[in-house]
């Protein structure tokens, strides 16, 4: 009798064990695109807590990030340019929405994925108040680490308010 509940213990785990490796199985992995709309969230709350480190996570190390009037390499470099900017304007608040994701081929790899999209940063200056948008283009990279911004492009369109800033007086 015992040798008999023995047994029956052990088909009962073996089929317990089975049932979690099918449930595991089934649990679906993220699409690359549903990952970086992700990570893009992630990357607007750092933004509003001025969390530079969390920004940091989010490129890779080699990241190069550039504009007609910039351009910066290295997490390194991009990390202390937005921690000066959180200092000299404490009251910024700048926000990236995706218009569009595209993954590279799997052909090609499974590896890139594009973005485009707009942008808005607002913050008090000296005259008042400063409304810039634009238009971004981003790369990015899975690698060990998961998804990671390689390249950051990104173009000023508008900018409302103080003139002299807006001229490009005062940056």
């Amino acid at each position: 009798m015992a040798e008999h509940a023995r047994y029956a213990a052990s088909l009962l785990a073996a089929a317990m064990c089975a049932a979690t490796s099918m449930v595991r199985a089934q649990v679906p992995q993220l699409s690359p695109l549903s990952s970086v709309t992700t990570l893009r969230y992630q990357w607007n709350s750092a933004m509003i807590r001025r969390d530079t480190a969390r920004l940091a996570s989010l490129m890779r190390d080699d990241a190069i990030f550039l504009s007609a009037d910039v351009r910066l390499d290295g997490r390194d470099q991009v990390t202390a340019l937005f921690g000066r900017l959180f200092t000299s304007r404490p009251d910024i608040r700048l926000v990236f929405t995706i218009d569009t994701l595209v993954p590279a081929q799997p052909v090609v790899t499974d590896s890139i994925v594009s973005e485009y999209g707009t942008w808005q940063e607002t913050f008090i200056a000296p005259g008042g108040t400063v409304i810039q948008r634009g238009t971004y283009y981003d790369i990015w990279r899975r690698g060990p680490e998961g998804w990671r911004i390689a390249v950051h492009g990104f173009a000023r369109t508008s900018c409302l308010g103080n003139p002299t800033y807006c001229r490009g007086g005062d940056r």
